[in-house]
C-alpha cells in the first residue's frame, strides 16, 4: 500500500463521524483555527477534513487517513 500526502485525491473518500470530529477538536492546531474563525468545538466543520478508509492493518480492519484542509493543510498560510 501506497500513501503520499502530496495526492490531491482522496481515492476511499469516508464521511467523518461525530465519534472522529470530536477527536479532531482536541487537537492544538483545529483548536487555534476554530478560536481564529470564531466556531464552537460543537461546530467543528468536517470540511476542514479529507477522510480516506485505508485498511493498514489488514483487509479485516479499516483505519483512517484524515488530512487537514485549507489553513489545517501544511500548505495553508500561517
Amino acid at each position: 500500500m501506497q500513501f503520499i500526502a502530496e495526492d490531491e485525491v482522496v481515492k476511499r473518500p469516508v464521511l467523518i463521524s461525530d465519534d472522529v470530529l470530536a477527536i479532531l477538536a482536541k487537537d492544538e492546531l483545529v483548536q487555534n483555527e476554530l478560536d481564529d474563525q470564531k466556531v464552537s468545538v460543537g461546530n467543528l466543520p468536517s470540511s476542514w477534513f479529507s477522510t480516506s478508509a485505508i485498511p493498514m492493518a489488514g483487509p479485516d480492519e479499516i483505519d483512517l487517513v484524515v488530512l487537514g484542509e485549507g489553513q489545517l493543510s501544511s500548505a495553508g498560510p500561517r
